[in-house]
């Protein structure tokens, strides 16, 4: 198991995603409830577990948390993924949601773009960046985990996750030797 297959397997429980063979219920409560298809969701999060690995290093720790954050934070929702409730008529259309920090945060990890953010990275960060990249939240939550309001639950969830499902390169590697 790669470590994008353990975050994205961390990020499925969190979600609640259903397996490999859900009936037609789960499926239509599932969308329901998200908006979208599972397999919607589902390549999202795998982009996000992917994208995370790639800036992870040895930091499997840091990048579980920050998988709890963009679920905590977004659930991964498709009208946060696009930057839909970023704009001032989709909130006005949904009402019954505070999305997106009233429109100011951007991206599965709710980054408040602004000269902080772009000190810190080095460069102007466009909401582009924030809806694509994973390089941004991964600095700021090196420098400034206290800056989500999930932070604690987020550490909590991954601690949980990992005591029961630990990563260690070694331990994962021989799980890939041993699988048919």
């Amino acid at each position: 198991m790669t470590l994008a297959a353990w975050l994205f397997a961390a990020m499925a429980a969190w979600l609640a995603m259903p397996g490999d063979d859900p009936t037609q219920a789960e499926l239509a409560a599932w969308e329901a409830d998200h908006e979208e298809p599972v397999a919607a969701t589902r390549a999202r999060a795998e982009r996000v577990a992917s994208a995370l690995a790639a800036v992870a290093g040895s930091n499997a720790n840091r990048a579980l948390e920050l998988a709890a954050v963009a679920v905590l934070e977004t659930r991964l929702a498709v009208w946060v993924s696009d930057g839909s409730c970023n704009l001032a008529r989709w909130r006005a259309a949904h009402p019954d949601r505070a999305p997106c920090d009233d429109g100011h945060a951007w991206g599965p990890f709710q980054v408040h773009p602004g000269r902080h953010i772009d000190a810190l990275v080095g460069h102007h960060v466009t909401t582009v960046e924030l809806l694509e990249s994973t390089e941004v939240p991964w600095r700021l939550y090196a420098v400034h985990p206290e800056a989500w309001t999930t932070r604690a639950r987020a550490a909590r969830a991954a601690r949980t996750w990992a005591g029961a499902h630990p990563w260690t390169e070694q331990r994962m590697a021989s799980i890939e030797r041993k699988a048919p």
